[in-house]
């Protein structure tokens, strides 16, 4: 199966760094003897791409300013926050910082100068000096993903960039989690990276222009292993029983005509009347956003049917946190296309935040509010029920 890549941005076959960024992927394939498929995304469809959940890994290419901010920055959220392996080079580097000041440091009007100069938090400001075309030592933090990948603490590399990071934001960026682990010689940000992430490296260079067949950029190879390991977590899965969920389930934007065409298409598939996710530790239940009876947001539904093997029966049914992390991530862009943010999206994700190395899932699912309640589980999740007028099941 091959390993899937997603490049986001605007393609221009004359832009130097373009192609090379398709050929940098496959230089890495061939010397990890992996298969790639590299899929080029335009930052205007990028907001709406159900699929992007599907890709193992998401490299945002040069070329700001993108036809599209905003879909540039939805593509990195989802990378962010659904632990797929991102690689943002020049442009990709300067948007990284920009979806990281507003959706995680809270700074809404956190803007990039080339697209507003006036802006009034600036975080992307024009460099002192341009540095297109030039190639500048960078000192990389021991430790770091970087210096992993390149085996040294200093490299020299090509740009082909006017704007940076703004040095007044790196404290702010620093104290959440986003990490300057690579610097010039006069100590001006040039590498970031996200803590607590499997691979989440921008780069102000562009090391696709340096690789080649011969020599595949250690960088890139780096990416490129690390999106092998994400394939490899959805193949386990999928050798389950569970093909993917963006697959399998979001097929068009519209979540509701998704959720039909899903029932459709699965043969013995019965909606729950009620149904929920409970994280466990240490015998505690914390349970998401509960759909009962009276609800009428039953579109996720489908995703725990799947995990329990389209049942028909009530029942309490383990979920495994990369089963459970992938579905989440696979159903945010389908999500993000309604403009409007799902319930049991939205307390799923805070689950999955909040859990420790020992937490465990639960989905919890009524196909019938008169079947008996199978253990405990069932009852508290019972308990949580607004009493419905009547029984009957849930609306498509």
């Amino acid at each position: 199966m091959p390993v899937r890549v997603a490049i986001v941005g605007d393609y221009q076959p004359d832009h130097e760094t373009h192609p090379a960024t398709t050929a940098a992927v496959h230089h890495a394939g061939e010397y990890l003897d992996l298969a790639m498929e590299v899929s080029w995304i335009a930052t205007d469809d990028a907001d709406s791409l159900a699929a992007l959940g599907d890709f193992d890994g998401v490299w945002i290419a040069p070329g700001s300013p993108y036809r599209s901010l905003d879909g540039a920055l939805a593509a990195i959220g989802v990378a962010r926050e659904h632990e797929i392996p991102l690689l943002g080079t020049c442009a990709g580097f300067q948007h990284v910082v920009i979806e990281f000041a507003r959706r995680v440091l809270g700074e809404a009007g956190a803007h990039h100068a080339e697209y507003d100069p006036l802006a009034a938090s600036l975080f992307i400001t024009p460099l002192s000096c341009s540095l297109a075309g030039k190639t500048f030592e960078v000192a990389l933090d021991a430790g770091s993903l970087t210096h992993e990948a390149y085996g040294k603490t200093r490299v020299s590399e090509r740009y082909y960039c006017n704007f940076g990071l703004n040095p007044e934001k790196e404290p702010a960026l620093a104290a959440a989690g986003l990490k300057i682990t690579g610097r010039d010689q006069s100590g001006e940000a040039r590498i970031i990276e996200l803590a607590e992430h499997p691979f989440f490296v921008g780069t102000l260079f562009v090391p696709q222009v340096a690789s080649s067949r011969e020599t595949p950029h250690p960088l890139v190879t780096a990416f490129a292993r690390s999106a092998s390991t994400c394939s490899e977590r959805r193949t386990n899965s999928d050798s389950n029983g569970h093909r993917s969920i963006a697959e399998r389930w979001v097929t068009d934007d519209d979540l509701f005509a998704a959720r039909r065409r899903f029932a459709d298409r699965i043969p013995g598939f019965r909606p729950p009347v009620a149904y929920s996710v409970a994280r466990m530790d240490d015998g505690h239940l914390s349970f998401g956003h509960v759909n009962g009876p009276t609800g009428e947001h039953r579109l996720p539904a489908a995703v725990l049917a799947s995990f329990c093997g389209y049942t028909n029966r009530t029942g309490t049914f383990a979920l495994s946190r990369d089963d459970f992390s992938c579905a989440v991530a696979a159903l945010a862009p389908a999500e993000a296309a309604t403009h409007w943010e799902h319930p049991n999206l939205w307390s799923w994700r805070r689950l999955l935040e909040q859990a420790g190395p020992e937490s465990s899932f639960i989905a919890l699912y009524l196909t019938n509010l008169d079947d008996p309640v199978a253990d405990e589980h069932d009852a508290a999740f019972r308990s949580l029920l607004p009493v419905p007028e009547q029984n009957g099941s849930a609306a498509g």
